[in-house]
């Protein structure tokens, strides 16, 4: 009967959810084997790549709204900013009242490295999207454009880590106050293990 249901009515959302989550999930693994094949473009590290470019498209950033346009801690932002300025590729842009204000911008150098990484990346992208129905094209751009809207909504409405693993989100509890009620259920449960041993012994 529920064969008969899903063939009538289609697939469920929660069913559409996993097919999503599965497809999504080895999209980011081919995206993940595609970065660690090319660990260092041009001399640069992915990190440093995706920095660069960041600069390179929305022009000049302070630092920690680049930190958090990439999802970098300021830390790890300032060391790839100190990296792209000794090579010549970006340059820090001191506030004039406020020496604590800095900006990123990209140099001539830097536009013209990344004009020759994008060319080369998107090499690879054409050939994907010859595999394609040129009347679907277009729809497969604007489908992960949605997506990307979509996953940028959510962590703006639940804040930061909505899409983490539940149990996860469950140990955090645990630690901020469910200590006390788990443990014990633990404790007996153990307790009931061993009970269940004797007996069978």
């Amino acid at each position: 009967m529920q064969v008969l249901y899903h063939a009538i009515i289609g697939p469920t959302l929660e069913q559409q959810a996993e097919q999503f989550y599965e497809a999504l999930a080895e999209l980011a693994r081919q995206y993940q084997f595609r970065d660690r094949e090319g660990a260092c473009c041009h001399g640069l590290s992915v990190s440093q790549c995706h920095s660069l470019e960041a600069i390179y498209v929305q022009g000049t950033m302070a630092i920690g709204e680049l930190a958090n346009y990439l999802h970098l801690d300021i830390s790890s932002m300032t060391r790839v900013v100190d990296h792209l300025v000794a090579e010549k590729l970006a340059e820090r842009i001191m506030h004039a009242k406020d020496r604590r204000i800095c900006r990123v911008e990209i140099t001539r150098k830097g536009r013209t490295l990344v004009q020759t990484i994008r060319a080369e990346l998107i090499e690879p992208h054409e050939i994907v999207l010859a595999g394609i129905r040129p009347e679907s094209r277009g729809a497969a751009i604007s489908a992960v454009s949605r997506l990307l809207e979509a996953f940028k909504e959510r962590k703006a409405s639940a804040g930061a880590g909505t899409l983490a693993c539940p149990s996860r989100r469950r140990r955090v509890s645990w630690h901020e106050g469910f200590k006390g009620r788990v443990a014990p259920a633990r404790r007996r449960s153990r307790h009931a293990d061993v009970q269940t041993l004797k007996e069978r012994g």
